[in-house]
């Protein structure tokens, strides 16, 4: 399955995009920004291949998923902030092997129900999105998201997640 090389607990706050633009805001997350690209060069030089992301930003109710597609691409408008975040392109390319086997070990051997998608329509949300454009705006790394807001569940399995 591979080796954990590089973590990292960063923002995906909206208005990262939007300080790229002319206005009042345009700066204002340039801290945020330059880390996140950083970060990006030093998985890079690291080898890193996939980028496992606990998206708080996907609201499930019951167990915890896995959107572990083979690929991701689209045009995303944020449903919480489509003022924020409005026509955000992205192309990712997945890793089914490694959600499935996150899902696996989760499940089996640390007692935590959780499933693996390969869905079609299911997407990514901004909290995968934003930190992969500014860290991968090239696609290179894999993505797997885990989703990271469970409304109903236990804090043990929360914990473990």
């Amino acid at each position: 399955m591979g080796e954990l090389v590089f973590a990292a607990k960063v923002t995906h706050v909206p208005t990262m995009l939007i300080s790229l633009q002319d206005g009042p805001l345009k700066g204002t997350r340039k801290n945020a920004i330059d880390g996140h690209v950083e970060i990006g060069r030093r998985m890079r030089a690291l080898g890193v291949t996939t980028v496992v992301v606990v998206d708080t930003h996907w609201l499930v109710n019951s167990g915890y998923h896995i959107n572990a597609k083979a690929h991701f691409s689209g045009t995303y408008a944020s449903n919480e902030f489509p003022q924020f975040i409005d026509h955000l392109e992205y192309d990712h390319p997945g890793n089914p092997a490694l959600g499935d086997a996150i899902a696996k070990i989760a499940t089996e051997e640390k007692g935590v129900f959780m499933l693996s998608h390969q869905v079609p329509a299911l997407e990514l949300e901004y909290g995968t999105l934003v930190p992969m454009h500014f860290m991968d705006p090239e696609g290179h790394f894999k993505v797997v998201s885990i989703a990271g807001w469970c409304e109903a569940h236990r804090h043990e399995s929360s914990r473990k997640v």
